[in-house]
């Protein structure tokens, strides 16, 4: 299954998982927060432009190509044996939060502007990754990973190096 845009997972979750969508009206700038709560996706490809928080959901097998993940936030969810190819990850203001990738593959990823706190990435493999202005402001750790043409330009919160 392939979902493009936040368009297309907002018709897909409306008819499949009503319940596990929620809209909120933002006072600043009139913009619409989209959250997406204890889902488990299998097998899913998402693509295009993605501007949703995922919180408490699995992905599992998934394929993240040739997505922009623009104010795209994921909060306590796990993802296991996915792909990160051709990927960007913008504007991660609110953070990613309490976050565990097993098995993940990450190839020409961009990742900039935003927050990071308690994140695992265990038997992970990073090719052309570039994470720049983020902030560590907990632990984030790497178990076993395997890097290849790797740059990461971060802060540190106090206390935390």
């Amino acid at each position: 299954m392939q979902l493009i845009n936040t368009e297309g997972i907002i018709d897909y979750l409306s008819q499949k998982a009503p319940s596990r969508l929620t809209k909120k009206q933002l006072s600043m700038g009139n913009r619409t927060e989209l959250q997406v709560y204890r889902k488990v996706f299998k097998n899913v490809t998402f693509r295009g432009e993605v501007s949703i928080q995922f919180r408490r959901c699995k992905f599992i097998k998934c394929d993240f190509r040739q997505l922009y993940g623009f104010f795209c936030i994921f909060m306590d969810c796990e993802f296991e044996h996915c792909q990160f190819v051709n990927a960007r990850f913008s504007h991660i203001e609110w953070e990613w939060r309490n976050l565990s990738f097993k098995n993940c593959y990450f190839k020409n990823v961009q990742m900039d502007e935003g927050d990071l706190f308690n994140i695992s990435f265990e038997d992970c493999r990073f090719d052309m990754f570039l994470m720049y202005g983020f902030t560590f402001a907990s632990v984030v750790s790497f178990y076993q990973c395997h890097f290849e043409t790797v740059t990461f330009v971060i802060k540190f919160s106090k206390g935390t190096h």
